[in-house]
């Protein structure tokens, strides 16, 4: 990206500078045709660019290719492959979450506060945490679903079931997080 602009910048110095020359103005179609073979060197630079990155090396990076040339220069700003982050909930399973959703709301249907107020913030905030975790675990299926649908691992059908049901389980969770209020008479 910045050998892009650094490339677009010096396109501009360039085609700025020739302006300032004291030879007569080149015509139009002149200036036309320079600016196009610059441009397709830019181009093939770019390609050159992304080949080299697609093949796993950095520009610069000595490889088997390139070992018996004059080794280049070390690029001051090396392209750096952030490695993904691990998955921290694991592959959606629709089963699983359901159940631990339903378990979930049998326990905030058969909650009766009891106790100070202490000990009814403390059951609070509990079934609270609980309820945004699952929250929390369902938009990252949700975001995970949107990411490999852009990237085309998953066709659209299977990207809309995958939301369908995680709106489906969204909608529960709310209803459960409203009934938690109404029991302990939290007014949100």
């Amino acid at each position: 990206m910045r050998k892009n602009i650094c490339m677009v910048l010096l396109l501009g110095m360039c085609l700025a500078l020739a302006g300032c020359g004291g030879e007569a103005a080149p015509t139009e179609h002149e200036q036309m045709e320079q600016m196009e073979q610059q441009l397709t060197a830019l181009q093939a630079e770019l390609d050159e660019l992304k080949a080299s990155m697609a093949e796993g090396y950095a520009p610069g990076e000595v490889t088997e290719e390139n070992s018996g040339t004059t080794p280049q220069a070390p690029d001051p700003h090396p392209i750096t492959v952030i490695p993904p982050a691990p998955d921290p909930y694991g592959v959606f399973d629709e089963k699983a979450m359901r159940s631990a959703i339903s378990d979930v709301v049998k326990r905030i249907d058969s909650v009766v506060p009891a106790g100070s107020i202490n000990d009814q913030r403390a059951q609070y905030l509990e079934l609270d945490r609980e309820l945004e975790l699952l929250e929390d675990e369902l938009d990252y299926y949700q975001d995970v679903a949107e990411r490999d649908f852009r990237n085309g691992d998953i066709t659209f059908r299977e990207y809309r079931d995958i939301v369908s049901a995680l709106d489906e389980l969204e909608n529960k969770l709310e209803k459960a997080e409203n009934a938690l209020e109404r029991t302990f008479k939290v007014l949100d």
